[in-house]
């Protein structure tokens, strides 16, 4: 650990944003995704900076937001401009300028602003001055809370009212820290964060929660039966039971994949949370060590480099809504036991209320779905005496490892791309299935992955994923950053076979447009998805069809031209370090380390599920996670019918039924 801080104190003194320039930030998790905000309209508040809270009158007038030199300004909708509405210190002489950290504690720094819509009172979070009010005319506010427990606060920050009880509650985010050093207390792990109750009526003031790490953001649920509370060092969401059999206990509302600032309730009962920069490696691996964040704080760094380095080196901006019960992204809704490790691929037959999929020993499966049971369908090798254990990787070359599939809609034949024995086909019966190809340009293919057929042209297209490894060997494919893979085309009249693209970085999912213009494969150790064009005036040509946030595995076109991707994990700070650098990846398979631990690296240590919807130019249209991977991990499928989503897993024992 010393030697390591050692290292980083060196570069970060040197060039702190070296290591961000040089790996990345790392990955923050994907819910529910949509590249959007871009699009927002901007309104400029002339002369001032950091807008940061908004508020509605009674009469919906404003909005009314708080500025970084401690005035209130208030939106005319109608003239479109802003006018001074409030203040919350009468020291205005020396409060000039839009930003100066070293005057907040004299100008104040209004952040939480909430009307109270019975009176129309403006309530006011200043960060150094207290929770104060000011009458709907606005002016000077006059102070509400200044001191808790004989100490004056330090740190108010956000708030709700319930207006029914005539109580507001609020936070106190350090009883260490002012807001201008708000970098210092995440980096030193500050935990004296509080959310406070003050009572209008008897003007008494309740401490609810106490140990906070940075507490921010407030908002009371539709029926006031619970309050939330953004802590941000922790990116994660409490909720404190107020009324109801679990009043008075806490637990975790959200965890979120950055830092929260404010939380605001909508009509439905919903709630946005307002994420100031999501949480990748750097930030996390400072966050969760103490005496690296105290470390970083000594070397000789400005704010601005501190904040680079703990919001990754690029600016963004991400907003959650979250449902009343804090769930995002997506929940299982259905599960399929296979009693049969790792069902790699769900197959829809035409016209059929039956899924297939091949297992880990060798068989594929067919689910009826009136019975709701598996039933063997087909095998792929007739040396089955030994395949008797439910995962037998030392064996796949000899029971079969049958990965995409694909039925022929005019047939009803299933073709088998299996990972040792080629390209296969069985008919509408099942049974064994008979050989397709099993060798190109001499040589046995040696890791068959994936097909898409074109019904049109008599033509199966489909992915040797490796020339070198197999199926088993996958890790050390990726690792050694093999580039052997190919795409293939199979004519089924002349049973001819051509290689269309060569050198592909573990060539994996295969899918045709609707069009049949084009048709996409899965280069997975680099993240991204390739087009090569078919017909066309660009026929012949490859370019990038989508860059992706983690490994791609199957590819999965829906009725309308969209693609489900599964992704078997997303890319996090260390698998970019191995797959970018082939060294490091060789080297670390000489290490003593099982496939468990290797595929715990590269995966980031956490096994969680995403599937991303693209458009037929590429664009993400939806993310769906597990991000918690409670149900669902490591997928390798996406098929969309009839309203629903079938989700297959290289890893898991089981398939996912999701419903649209």
């Amino acid at each position: 650990m010393e030697a390591t801080l050692a290292v980083v104190s060196v570069v970060l003194a040197l060039n702190p944003l070296y290591l961000l320039k040089l790996f990345g930030n790392g990955v923050a998790p994907i819910s529910g995704s949509h590249d959007l905000l871009h699009t927002a309209q901007l309104i400029q508040v002339p002369g001032a900076l950091g807008p940061e809270s908004l508020a509605f009158d009674p009469n919906g007038g404003g909005p009314y937001t708080g500025v970084a030199d401690g005035r209130i300004l208030k939106w005319d909708q109608n003239d479109r401009r802003w006018t001074d509405f409030a203040v919350t210190s009468s020291q205005r002489k020396e409060c000039i300028r839009p930003f100066a950290p070293e005057l907040e504690h004299v100008c104040g720094r209004p952040l939480g602003l909430k009307f109270d819509t019975e009176t129309g009172d403006l309530y006011i979070a200043d960060a150094y001055l207290g929770l104060q009010v000011v009458g709907p005319a606005g002016g000077l506010a006059s102070q509400v809370v200044r001191e808790v427990e004989g100490q004056p606060l330090r740190f108010t920050n956000d708030m709700d009212i319930d207006e029914h009880k005539d109580v507001i509650y609020f936070t106190d985010s350090s009883t260490v820290f002012h807001r201008r050093q708000f970098m210092s207390s995440i980096l030193n792990g500050d935990r004296t964060g509080r959310l406070l109750k003050y009572n209008k009526s008897n003007k008494e003031v309740t401490v609810l929660l106490r140990g906070l790490a940075f507490a921010n953001g407030v908002a009371l649920s539709k029926d006031h039966s619970f309050v939330l509370v953004a802590e941000t060092t922790t990116c994660r969401i409490l909720r404190l039971w107020l009324h109801g059999p679990n009043a008075g206990n806490t637990d975790t509302f959200a965890e979120l994949p950055g830092f929260p600032d404010n939380i605001r309730r909508n009509s439905k009962g919903e709630f946005w949370v307002a994420l100031h920069a999501k949480r990748g490696f750097f930030a996390k691996w400072f966050v969760s060590n103490r005496l690296v964040g105290k470390s970083l704080l000594k070397l000789p760094l400005d704010f601005k480099q501190l904040h680079s380095l703990l919001v990754g080196g690029k600016a963004h901006a991400t907003a959650i809504k979250l449902s009343e019960s804090g769930r995002e992204g997506w929940q299982a809704v259905d599960w399929v036991s296979t009693r049969s490790p790792w069902p790699r691929e769900p197959c829809l037959r035409p016209q059929r209320r039956w899924a297939y999929t091949g297992v880990a020993d060798g068989r594929i499966l067919k689910w009826d779905q009136n019975d709701r049971r598996w039933t063997d369908f087909a095998v792929t090798s007739s040396q089955r005496k030994e395949c008797i254990r439910p995962f037998a990787p030392e064996l796949e070359h000899v029971c079969g490892r049958p990965l995409g599939l694909k039925f022929d809609t005019e047939t009803g034949d299933l073709y088998i791309a299996d990972a040792y024995l080629g390209l296969q086909v069985v008919g509408p019966a099942g049974g064994l299935a008979s050989q397709v190809v099993r060798e190109v340009e001499g040589q046995p293919l040696r890791f068959t992955n994936d097909m898409d057929i074109d019904e049109h042209k008599d033509v199966i297209y489909f992915t040797d994923s490796s020339t070198v490894f197999h199926r088993r060997q996958f890790m050390s494919s990726i690792l050694n950053g093999d580039r052997t893979g190919r795409l293939l085309k199979y004519n089924k009249s002349n049973k001819e076979v051509t290689v269309l693209l060569r050198g592909l970085a573990f060539a994996n999912g295969v899918a045709l447009s609707k069009d049949h213009s084009f048709v996409l494969v899965a280069e997975t150790t680099t993240c991204r998805i390739l087009r090569l064009w078919l017909h066309g005036p660009n026929a012949g040509n490859t370019d990038t069809f989508a860059e992706l946030p983690g490994f791609p595995d199957n590819i999965r076109r829906n009725s309308k031209g969209e693609f489900w991707v599964a992704l078997h994990a997303k890319r996090g700070f260390f698998a970019k370090w191995f797959v970018s650098n082939r060294l490091v990846g060789k080297s670390l398979l000489k290490l003593p380390l099982d496939f468990k631990q290797l595929h715990s690296l590269l995966v980031g240590g956490k096994a969680h599920a995403t599937a991303i919807k693209l458009s037929e130019s590429g664009e993400i249209l939806e993310v769906l996670e597990d991000c918690e991977g409670k149900n669902m991990r490591f997928i390798s499928e996406v098929e969309e019918k009839d309203g629903k989503l079938w989700i297959g897993s290289v890893l898991m024992p089981f398939l996912g039924i999701y419903e649209l």
